[in-house]
């Protein structure tokens, strides 16, 4: 999902908010940016190992300047020493 993130910005120029999420990446947001060129993931259950939808957070909190994305791992708890990152 990293690489569909950075898709997106380069049509659009921004990153998804965290509101607008990971479902940005299939239908454009309310209202759309200019540019936006997807859908970027095409995917339709764009879940982890574990069957759960992942997480997105933008800005991030591990860099503020680009998105968190991660799973809650195994456990399905957040915080825990199982979570999954995919930008760092």
């Amino acid at each position: 999902l990293a690489n569909e993130v950075f898709r997106f910005k380069m049509d659009t120029g921004v990153f998804p908010t965290t509101e607008q999420g990971l479902m940005s990446l299939k239908e454009p947001p309310n209202p759309p940016p200019p540019n936006w060129r997807g859908p970027y993931d095409k995917n339709p259950e764009a879940v982890d190992p574990w069957g759960s939808p992942y997480s997105y957070q933008y800005p991030g909190t591990r860099n503020p300047t680009e998105p968190d994305i991660w799973s809650n791992g195994p456990d399905q708890q957040p915080g825990s020493s199982d979570d999954i990152s995919s930008i760092q």
